[in-house]
């Protein structure tokens, strides 16, 4: 879920430019700049017990680390954005 959350903020990024969506888009895209750090942290809480050596455990921590990385890059890209999105 968390994948999906870091992948639907990248979109809502350009959706948020066509015209008769833009609203949807820029919703999500808010909605997820705050949702997307909880859904990660909350993961981090609940599944930091499992064995080290179970690979869908790996696997896992990897997919949570990629979707935390992404939305930096997202945060730190989208910021004027966001901004021009108010302005409209």
């Amino acid at each position: 879920m968390i994948k999906q959350m870091a992948i639907w903020m990248a979109l809502a990024i350009p959706m948020s430019f066509v015209p008769f969506v833009s609203t949807i888009g820029a919703f999500g895209y808010f909605l997820l700049i705050f949702a997307l750090p909880v859904f990660i942290l909350r993961w981090w809480i609940k599944y930091r017990g499992i064995p080290l050596k179970d690979p869908d455990y790996k696997s896992a921590k990897t997919t949570t680390l990629v979707a935390l990385g992404a939305w930096a890059g997202l945060l730190v890209f989208a910021l004027p954005f966001g901004a021009l999105l108010m302005r409209r």
